[in-house]
């Protein structure tokens, strides 16, 4: 039952390593930022273009 852990483990590490490897080449070749602090400039027209309400 050991040796089966420990193979179990060596798999979802790999698994893991790669899945980070993948979203790193994605990110890099897509060149976009995962998450950007800083709102667009839309987004803070819309912001103060909505009304407020009464």
């Amino acid at each position: 039952m050991e040796e089966r852990t420990k193979t179990i483990a060596a798999i979802s590490i790999l698994i893991g390593v790669a899945a980070l490897i993948l979203i790193i080449i994605g990110v890099v070749v897509t060149g976009k930022k995962i998450v950007s602090p800083i709102p667009t400039d839309n987004a803070i027209k819309i912001i103060f273009i909505t009304p407020t309400p009464k």
